[in-house]
């Protein structure tokens, strides 16, 4: 079995464990906020584990919203956390099958929109990590070790942020290079960005996420949601590390590597402000 099918039906397997342990009103107010429809899904008398199955596969079939936006909403549910919008872009995304392009950019607003796919489908990243509720700034004001798990995310964080800033750098350099039509420079730094990608960030990308799953008591809340989706980018810089230079191709890949740097940014921050929330309250309590 291939690593990306390992950990599709791994994701799968924790779906349904988190559907089967959480509270029955919460499972019922997804069921409300996917309006699945009545004869779908058993009657609150029926065990859970039967009523998950039957909305996991509904999710998966043609008329389901699919398992990633399943994921969002028990996210949102649990978490008491804004749903991400939802957007129908069947029309671009076949356009983008055709051109075999993992990396989709658009504007919305004032900001940009990117979407990566994957073995798990596309996967649209937020524009900034949400913030934290008052709930979850209460208890690791209180709780030493969950404080102790934000810890780690900051540190984790710092970390990361420290590689991929380095890859945007060389990214641009390669750029610029281009743009001044020195063809050598160009590729001694495209050289380098792929080889620091490969290297450094891919390989910590993919194993950061055994890291994350041992701070059970934060798995779900947004700023680990989104450091933990981090490997769906890899194979869309991939792409982008192997086109040229000066095509679309690589400048959306430079895009997508800068909104990565503020979503981790973003996370770092807030578990730099969770913290001091903690030693307020422990200056306080002394």
């Amino acid at each position: 079995m291939s690593s990306s099918a390992k950990d599709s039906a791994r994701e799968r397997l924790e779906l349904m464990r988190k559907l089967n342990s959480i509270p029955l009103q919460q499972f019922d107010m997804i069921l409300f906020t996917l309006d699945v429809p009545n004869n779908i899904i058993s009657p609150n008398s029926a065990p859970q584990a039967n009523r998950t199955n039957e909305l996991v596969r509904w999710a998966k079939g043609a008329e389901g919203c699919g398992l990633l936006y399943l994921w969002q909403v028990l996210d949102s549910v649990v978490n008491e956390q804004p749903l991400p919008e939802r957007q129908d872009m069947t029309v671009q995304e076949v356009e983008i099958k055709k051109e075999n392009t993992l990396l989709f950019v658009s504007a919305r607003g004032v900001y940009k929109t990117f979407r990566v796919l994957d073995s798990l489908g596309w996967y649209e990243l937020p524009t900034t990590s949400p913030e934290i509720t008052k709930r979850v700034s209460k208890k690791v004001a209180q709780d030493f070790q969950y404080a102790r798990e934000w810890k780690e995310i900051h540190a984790i964080a710092e970390e990361l942020y420290s590689k991929y800033i380095k890859l945007y750098r060389y990214m641009c350099l390669c750029q610029l290079a281009s743009e001044l039509q020195s063809i050598e420079q160009a590729d001694i730094q495209r050289s380098m960005a792929t080889n620091y990608f490969k290297d450094v960030i891919e390989l910590r990308s993919k194993s950061i996420l055994e890291d994350l799953r041992q701070l059970s008591s934060i798995f779900r809340t947004a700023p680990v949601t989104v450091l933990r989706n981090l490997p769906r980018c890899l194979p869309a810089i991939t792409q982008s590390l192997g086109s040229p230079s000066q095509s679309s191709t690589f400048y959306n890949g430079i895009l997508l590597v800068e909104r990565i740097c503020e979503l981790v940014l973003d996370a770092l921050h807030i578990a730099d402000n969770l913290l001091m929330l903690h030693f307020d309250n422990l200056k306080q309590v002394s």
